[in-house]
């Protein structure tokens, strides 16, 4: 199963609660929410930038549902904003590994964080391959991966501009 980016979901464009009204239950018991309950959270408490819950949530939508790997990609990406580089690389490692549905995205976190952990080798390896990945979108991942390069090469300047 595939899943858009986490940028694809907003608070309008669904209902998470159908039957709630505007006055959606974030507290709802976990026995009435299945993993996709979770992940829709999820992915609502991240869009608000709340990564904290966001973590908590897909942590649940992992625990009932352990071999969904999109699960580990969206938990990578609160646990990269929260700064917990090792939990998020290897989420976003299994991901990649288990189903590669989004190899753009997750090596642009893996560059990322290699990057940021001293691992310049390992950084320009999964920008190499992201920026050869067909599933991209020029126009978001190349300007992303050459400012990473930039980086890499110690142009920060350059690497600012984008």
């Amino acid at each position: 199963m595939q899943f858009g980016s986490p940028n694809d979901v907003t608070l309008d464009s669904f209902n998470a609660f159908p039957h709630s009204g505007s006055d959606a239950n974030f507290d709802a018991p976990q026995e009435e929410m299945g993993s996709y309950s979770h992940l829709i959270l999820g992915k609502l408490y991240t869009k608000a930038a709340r990564y904290d819950e966001a973590l908590e949530q897909y942590n649940m939508a992992v625990a009932l549902n352990p071999n969904e790997s999109g699960f580990y990609f969206y938990r990578g990406i609160a646990q990269f904003h929260l700064g917990y580089m090792t939990e998020a690389l290897q989420d976003f490692q299994r991901a990649l590994e288990e189903d590669p549905w989004n190899t753009a995205d997750i090596l642009n976190f893996t560059g990322f964080i290699r990057f940021q952990n001293g691992d310049s080798n390992g950084a320009r390896e999964d920008l190499a391959r992201m920026l050869a990945s067909e599933r991209i979108d020029p126009s978001d991942y190349k300007l992303k991966g050459q400012a990473l390069t930039d980086l890499l090469n110690g142009q920060s300047d350059d690497a600012q501009r984008f």
